[in-house]
């Protein structure tokens, strides 16, 4: 590793998890005592598996990275960098990887195993959005544009996952700006191909809606969503 980007990557806050930073999010505005009751309601699977990574487990290899098309078009160097500033985790099946409702700035990528894309319902319940397998990546909506999660991510086998935090993403762009290029196109071309998908889904049900009068008012409410999501 450089002696620039150990140096680097030794100096970006982003060693904290992304339980620990939003701690310190919190703790700047709840007022004393905050910290304490934060870290109470986060569960032992978080604390453990989100706070620390898995040190007592081979290191992954550039090699390891083939599974995931994000970096298909990087050389071993360039897949190098990207490692020196990730981090791997491990869940187990079941596991709760990404919460609803809360934020953490941190891309995901599945090197084995799958997860899980979980909506909770308004009247109770939840309703799975998308299956995960080796190769996906998540957590792209959060990362590049900050706010809450709109589903949970659940392990449904035993995974392993790389994460990288938005603050050493930054790094990464200073110091490996092909790689960073790579990465960010291919997640925009799957956020792309996931809100075509989508669309033409939500048209589909509509399409099929029986009543003709109850057809087009939810057709026009839908155009009128389109028209404000794309003039923004």
């Amino acid at each position: 590793m450089p002696a620039t980007l150990a140096s680097a990557a030794r100096k970006t806050p982003s060693a904290k998890s992304p339980t620990e930073m939003e701690r310190d999010d919190k703790d700047k505005t709840a007022g004393p005592g905050a910290a304490a009751s934060n870290r109470a309601g986060l569960s032992v699977a978080e604390l453990v598996a989100m706070d620390q990574s898995d040190q007592d487990a081979p290191a992954v290899a550039p090699a390891d990275l083939e599974v995931c098309p994000a970096f298909a078009k990087l050389t071993n160097s360039q897949r190098r960098e990207f490692l020196d500033l990730a981090s791997r985790h491990r869940f187990q099946a079941g596991e709760t990887i990404l919460e609803e409702g809360r934020e953490t700035r941190c891309l995901w990528f599945i090197l084995s195993g799958a997860c899980e894309v979980v909506k909770t319902l308004p009247e109770g319940g939840d309703r799975v959005l998308a299956t995960l397998e080796a190769g996906a990546l998540f957590g792209e909506m959060s990362f590049f544009s900050p706010g809450p999660h709109s589903a949970n991510v659940r392990a449904t086998s035993d995974c392993t996952v790389l994460r990288m935090t938005a603050e050493n993403w930054a790094v990464l762009e200073q110091i490996g700006l092909r790689p960073a290029f790579h990465i960010a196109r291919h997640t925009a071309a799957v956020m792309s191909d996931r809100l075509r998908r989508m669309d033409e889904w939500i048209t589909r049900v509509l399409d099929e809606t029986p009543d003709p009068a109850a057809r087009a008012k939810r057709n026009d409410e839908w155009n009128e969503f389109r028209r404000k999501l794309f003039n923004g």
